[in-house]
């Protein structure tokens, strides 16, 4: 039956009758066939049910009619969210956990006992329709089939609820970086016009006849300084040679300003949608599954970031504004013994010379490992005098250069 409502059973007969040429009966006599079709469909779900109920979906289905806090369990679950904002999906988040278990065994139950989900729909509907208190007096076999297939269809539109925000919010935080990128693009596009003239002024060193061939260039670089900010060189150079600015590396660097945002309303949208996908071995699925399982390998409780509850960190290494390497750890671990792994495993274009960090992130082995792969280990103290007799260095520090 591709429906149980009776209307659309009502439509298919007249429908049939009229391609058949059959004159139509009275209209006592169809509302009589119509509920004795509707009945028997209904007495034949509720007695498959009662045979392949469990007793836990039992004591669930019963739950739902029970009231918690002055409410009825079932009329909380009604409620749909408002909005995209985190106190509604966070709910929308906790309903959806409480009708898995009862949406696994009715999507089972149900596909096999051959109902459309137009029937699933239209017993879903009656729950909505009817009161907690005549449900409660309801014949039990058909208050479960309806509240089951409420739980189902209930299910089904809290994942879309959940999918909808989750592309929402992302397009909003794509449309925020690029709106970024465009302001800045165009303000270093108007800073490089207005470096210009400083820029001529800084080429004419090279033609300018007090400046002798033996003329030292840290002097012809100090002037040049004078003209035109350090900083500016490379703006005005990358104008000069047509460089577009880099709106992605931008874009990228603004998801960084972004990242409270992401955890507050993207990580918990994130752990909680099933992702799947044309083929089942895709490296993007294999990601997000990872992603997915982090935190319950991870998780440990910290109450300076998460209160009571448990969470994960992610240490990022940001290089010219731009996250270049991630790793995700515990709280409960120091960063000092991520620095050395996060750097030697950098894969991107950049390749930072220096690295700095705060406290939270030093020990005397990172001196050693960092010089011996390259970098230059350049870590913030916030109270330098108390480091200071454990300093050490791999020359004498008054013959050391100073720049």
């Amino acid at each position: 039956m591709l429906s149980a409502q009776p209307v659309f059973i009502l439509q298919e007969a007249l429908q049939y009758m009229a391609q058949g040429r059959i004159v139509a009966p009275g209209y006592t006599y169809l509302q009589d066939m119509v509920g004795r079709t509707v009945s028997g469909e209904r007495l034949r779900i509720t007695r498959l049910l009662d045979r392949a109920l469990t007793t836990e979906v039992e004591r669930q289905l019963k739950a739902l009619l029970e009231a918690d806090e002055s409410m009825y369990r079932i009329s909380i679950l009604k409620h749909e969210p408002k909005d995209f904002s985190y106190g509604e999906l966070r709910q929308e988040v906790e309903r959806g956990k409480f009708f898995q278990p009862l949406f696994e065994f009715g999507h089972a139950f149900l596909t096999s006992a051959g109902l459309s989900n137009e029937s699933v729909k239209y017993y879903a509907s009656l729950v909505q329709f009817y009161t907690v208190y005549k449900l409660q007096r309801m014949a039990v076999p058909t208050a479960r089939l309806y509240l089951l297939c409420f739980a189902t269809h209930r299910f089904r539109q809290i994942n879309d609820n959940l999918i909808d925000a989750f592309i929402h919010l992302v397009d909003d935080y794509e449309q925020q970086a690029k709106i970024a990128a465009e302001i800045a693009a165009a303000e270093a596009m108007a800073e490089a016009t207005g470096n210009l003239q400083a820029a001529g002024q800084v080429l004419n060193l090279f033609l300018d006849p007090a400046i002798e061939d033996s003329t030292p260039f840290s002097q012809v670089r100090q002037r040049a300084f004078s003209l035109l900010d350090a900083e500016r060189f490379g703006q005005v150079s990358e104008y000069m040679q047509k460089i577009e600015f880099d709106k992605a590396a931008f874009e990228w660097s603004f998801y960084g300003k972004l990242h409270a945002k992401f955890k507050l309303n993207l990580r918990h949208l994130f752990a909680n949608l099933d992702f799947s996908g044309l083929v089942e071995d895709a490296p993007l699925l294999e990601a997000v599954a990872f992603l997915q399982e982090i935190p319950t390998v991870n998780a440990r409780h910290g109450s300076k970031y998460f209160g009571l509850r448990k969470g994960v960190s992610a240490y990022t290494m940001v290089a010219n504004q731009v996250p270049c390497n991630a790793r995700i750890i515990g709280t409960h671990e120091h960063e000092l013994h991520f620095v050395f792994d996060i750097l030697h495993n950098n894969t991107t274009d950049i390749k930072p010379e220096r690295h700095s960090t705060d406290t939270h992130g030093t020990n005397q082995v990172n001196f050693l490992l960092l010089l011996c792969d390259g970098y230059q280990f350049a870590p913030r103290y916030r109270d330098p005098t108390r480091k200071r007799p454990a300093w050490s260095a791999f020359a004498i520090p008054a013959t050391m250069p100073t720049s």
